[in-house]
This record gives structure tokens, C-alpha cells and sequence, in this order.
């Protein structure tokens, strides 16, 4: 066979294992697997990407946690780095103010991209103020002062750990994108092309070729 055509067969038959779900749904799940403990909370089923070719493609996912000092609630905090008694000693305060305080994690895509920069990050805490009593007939002056800035702290730390969050999550989304393309860019190489057309002997006759959802994953 001619240098030619072997090139004429890659470029014929370059993205047969690509156009159907198969590939990316086992980077995905693989990747939810490996990447992504239950604490993170993320739905698999909202796992979405585009790509591989301008500027707006990426993947995304969306997910609901907690945060708490139970049942290991600290965990998506460190898993992003995060020193909670160092850094964030107010929002620790909050969390121990009751036995069952907590915050819930929601993040959510909007708009019509699905890439990571899409994905905002919310906070829920619960209690949801140091003020629990604010207004409450013979409190003082001082004492509704006092809890005002304990609130203003507060309120910042919480923001502070919301952006921390969502810097996190944003970057497990970027990483899940970069399997993503390099799986796709695998799948369609030359060489890994050239190989699936003498595997299924299509290098011997001219035959159309279908995805068959062969399982292969990238530098195996």
C-alpha cells in the first residue's frame, strides 16, 4: 500500500471512534471515579463539555456538599487546601455554635456555555448569623454592636471560602477537560487510527466503517 493511501484510509476513517458517547462517557465516569470523592457531591449526570477548538469549550459539573465538623464534613475544605482553623476561624465558630451547624455547597452552571468559568458556587450556612438574637427585648447597645461585627467578620470569611471553593471545583472541571482532550486527541492520531483500520482489516477492503464503542483510553 502506497504512502498516499494509507493517508487517504487515517483521513476517511480518522473520527469513527469518536462520534458516538461512548468515548467520553468512560473518560467521565472514570475520571468522577478517580478524581472526585463522594464528598464533592458532583452529579455525574451533569458532567458536560464542548470542544476541542475555540475559546469558550471546556467541561463542567454541578454538585451539592457540606461542609461541617462531622462525619468528615471538613473534607471538601482541605481536599482544596484549605486551613479552616488558620484562615477561616469565624466560620469555625459559626460551625460550633450548634452540634448540627453546617454549610451546604451548592454550585450550579449558568448560561449557554458549559465551560468551568459557567459554574458559581453558593453558600448556605446554618446558623446563618452570630446575631441569633438581635432585637430581642433588653439586649444592649453594645451587645447588638458586638454582634454586628461578629456578623461583618463573618460575612467575609464566608466569602472569602466561597471564592476559595469555587477556585477549587473550577480547577477538578479544568482537569476533567484536559482528559477529555486527551483522550479525543488519542483517538483520532494517526497512529491510533491507522491501527484500528488494520485491527478491524479495513486497510485489506474498502468498507465503511461504524463506532463500535471499542473500549481504549489514552497511552494504553
Amino acid at each position: 500500500m502506497t504512502e498516499d493511501r494509507k493517508q487517504e484510509l487515517i483521513e476517511k476513517y480518522r473520527y469513527v471512534e469518536v462520534e458516538d458517547d461512548c468515548w467520553h462517557k468512560d473518560v467521565i465516569a472514570e475520571f468522577f471515579f478517580d478524581d472526585l470523592p463522594d464528598f464533592y457531591g458532583a452529579d455525574q449526570r451533569s458532567a458536560a463539555f464542548s470542544g476541542f477548538w475555540s475559546q469558550g469549550d471546556g467541561a463542567s459539573f454541578e454538585g451539592d456538599a457540606r461542609i461541617s465538623l462531622t462525619d468528615g464534613g471538613l473534607n471538601l475544605p482541605i481536599a482544596a487546601g484549605i486551613d479552616m482553623k488558620r484562615d477561616f476561624p469565624m466560620v469555625m465558630r459559626l460551625l460550633r455554635l450548634k452540634d448540627d451547624g453546617f454549610i451546604d455547597v451548592e454550585y450550579r452552571r449558568s448560561g449557554n456555555y458549559v465551560h468551568d468559568a459557567t459554574v458559581t458556587v453558593s453558600l448556605y450556612p446554618y446558623p446563618e448569623s452570630f446575631e441569633l438574637h438581635a432585637g430581642y427585648e433588653g439586649l444592649s447597645d453594645l451587645e447588638i454592636a458586638a454582634g454586628e461585627a461578629l456578623d461583618a467578620s463573618l460575612n467575609d470569611e464566608l466569602e472569602r471560602l466561597r471564592v476559595d471553593i469555587q477556585d477549587h471545583l473550577r480547577s477538578k472541571m479544568r482537569e476533567l477537560y484536559a482528559a477529555l482532550e486527551k483522550e479525543y486527541e488519542y483517538l483520532t492520531s494517526d497512529e491510533y487510527v491507522w491501527g484500528t483500520i488494520q485491527e478491524l482489516g479495513y486497510d485489506q477492503e474498502d468498507n465503511d466503517v461504524d463506532s463500535q464503542c471499542r473500549v481504549h483510553t489514552a497511552g494504553t
